[in-house]
C-alpha cells in the first residue's frame, strides 16, 4: 500500500528510490504522495 510506503521512507529517511522491493515501485508511491500533497490530503491528516 503506498500510505504504508510513505510513512516507511518518512519514518527511515530514505531517498525515493531507495524503497524496499515489498512496497510498490518508488514511482507510484511517489506519485500518490504529491497527488496527495497537491489535494491537501497530508494537511488534513495533520490538523485532524
Amino acid at each position: 500500500m503506498s500510505k504504508g510506503a510513505i510513512f516507511y521512507r518518512a519514518d527511515n529517511g530514505i531517498k525515493w528510490r531507495a524503497m524496499p522491493k515489498d512496497f510498490p515501485a518508488w514511482q507510484t508511491v511517489y506519485g500518490y504522495y504529491r497527488l496527495w500533497v497537491k489535494l491537501g490530503v497530508w494537511e488534513q491528516l495533520n490538523l485532524g
